[in-house]
């Protein structure tokens, strides 16, 4: 359960840091090396649901053609 929590941690930390720029599972997992681009994936969903503070609706800045998410700063 840590090293999930951990993941969790790195990655939105990642994403704050990379204030709007889009990011695939696949481009993320390389970028913040939380974890593979599967558990990137499954944690991109979860993010997801917050649609105040992360938006899913534009494809990855680096690879273009994959569901991606960006870290929106809250108002």
């Amino acid at each position: 359960m840590d090293t999930i929590i951990k993941r969790e941690k790195t990655v939105i930390q990642f994403l704050q840091e990379n204030l709007g720029v889009c990011y695939c599972s696949q481009c993320l997992s390389t970028g913040s090396e939380a974890g593979s681009p599967g558990q990137i994936q499954r944690l991109i969903k979860a993010l997801l649901t917050n649609k105040r503070e992360y938006d899913g609706g534009h494809p990855c800045d680096f690879c273009e053609n994959r569901q991606a998410v960006m870290f929106l700063p809250c108002a």
